[in-house]
């Protein structure tokens, strides 16, 4: 029904990012950035006990650097990574407030906030405000990895440099 679906190992996490509901038979290629080891078992332990099967979806697993695949049937793929970075879903009355003012705009992937380069958030309109900007993982639809303190470092200046071009040429602050 959806046709054939190849998924690398550094995309599977963005395929995973929402539970996906799967039709009979659906088939889904899964290519590993990994060597099997002991802790990747449960995908193996769920094609020899049928649990994939009993569930719907034709997964075959292709590891890293092998031809070889094994085939998975499951009805689900399920979000691991983390929290729901979904701002359409969240209930904090400020997010809805924002989202719904048109002050904030959630990204094209529903994986957080739409930035613009300098970190200005994004209105309802695509246009940046001049206030209002942001650092963090809600970036992860536009950077991949916003968690981590090199690339925290590199998103806090690009907005810290942002905001001092604001004052214009010439302006001093002190902190």
């Amino acid at each position: 029904m959806y046709g054939k679906l190849t998924v690398s190992a550094a995309a599977i996490a963005m395929l995973a990012s929402s539970a996906l509901s799967a039709a009979a038979n659906e088939k889904v290629t899964f290519g590993t950035n990994w060597l099997a080891e002991p802790e990747h078992g449960g995908y193996y332990q769920a094609v020899a006990d049928g649990t994939y099967a009993a569930c719907g979806l034709d997964v075959t697993l292709r590891p890293r650097g092998l031809d070889a695949t094994r085939r998975l049937q499951v009805s689900a793929i399920i979000n691991c990574t983390g929290p729901d970075s979904d701002l359409r879903r969240v209930a904090d009355p400020l997010v809805r407030q924002l989202l719904g003012d048109g002050i904030v705009a959630v990204d094209r992937m529903g994986l957080g906030l739409d930035v613009a380069g300098t970190g200005a958030v994004l209105d309802a309109h695509g246009r940046p405000s001049e206030r209002i900007y942001y650092v963090g993982p809600l970036l992860k639809a536009r950077d991949w990895e916003a968690t981590a303190v090199p690339e925290l470092r590199l998103h806090a200046r690009r907005v810290a440099d942002a905001i001092a071009s604001s004052f214009g040429p010439g302006a001093v602050y002190n902190a």
